[in-house]
């Protein structure tokens, strides 16, 4: 598997759009965690799981590895430079 492919079989937990932060607010209850693959995620929830990890890596390093695989899925779709050497390495 190509370091891509695997980054797009990793699963991220969520609760849905907002639902997180309603909780924080108004203290509803959480329903169950839906797992979804990253590469199923929309381009718009990769940005939004990438906006979310940044401010808790400093102190909650165990993120990195899923920051990173969604850092590679978002860069296969934009074709930046992360995807380019990506596309690049896998070929060998």
């Amino acid at each position: 598997m190509t370091p891509l492919e695997v980054a797009k079989d990793m699963l991220w937990g969520t609760y849905g759009k907002g639902v997180a932060e309603a909780h924080m607010q108004d203290e509803i209850d959480l329903p169950e965690v839906r797992w979804v693959r990253l590469g199923d995620c929309s381009t718009n929830h990769l940005k939004a799981i990438l906006r979310n990890i940044e401010p808790i890596l400093s102190t909650q390093p165990r993120y990195l590895v899923s920051y990173l695989a969604a850092s590679i899925v978002l860069d296969s779709r934009k074709g930046t430079l992360c995807a380019r050497l990506l596309a690049i390495f896998s070929n060998q």
